[in-house]
């Protein structure tokens, strides 16, 4: 299955609304926060695997199953 959004590689789901894209959007899912995607994305990378744990718990518990394949890549 390929995606038909062009700013996503082949075969990933599209994100439930376009604007998670934007590494500037605050995503709906982290209301307690003002993160945006930029900084989730950082969050998932750190090198801290507290900092990640704390971040992948707060996405997988607040946030549609779809943005899994989405974010958990960073």
């Amino acid at each position: 299955m390929s995606s038909s959004h062009p700013a996503l590689p082949a075969g990933r789901l599209p994100p439930t609304t376009p604007s998670l894209l934007d590494d500037t959007t605050r995503p709906y899912f982290l209301w307690w926060t003002d993160a945006t995607v930029g900084q989730l994305k950082e969050h998932l990378a750190s090198a801290d695997p507290e900092e990640r744990a704390y971040w992948m718990g707060a996405l997988l518990r607040d946030h549609p199953w779809e943005q899994e394949r989405y974010l958990a890549e960073y």
